[in-house]
């Protein structure tokens, strides 16, 4: 997705634009309420954008990572 929106040209009044996006990800785990799962999410995307935005970072209870599994 991340992918798709960054190639899709996107019409302009002074012809045209792109946009990037930045992604948290986190997974749930056994009993988790919802409340925890959206602050590792939000975690997750600061961390995306503070490493130079246009990433997907991935949250899994114990630590932050790229997503795709290499240090970006």
């Amino acid at each position: 997705v991340r992918q798709a929106i960054a190639t899709m040209p996107i019409p302009h009044s002074t012809g045209k634009a792109s946009m990037t996006v930045s992604v948290g990800v986190a997974e749930v785990g056994g009993t988790e309420i919802a409340a925890g799962l959206l602050e590792r999410a939000d975690e997750a995307l600061y961390a995306a954008k503070h490493a130079g935005r246009d990433r997907v970072y991935w949250h899994d209870g114990t630590g932050i990572a790229p997503a795709n599994g290499r240090v970006e």
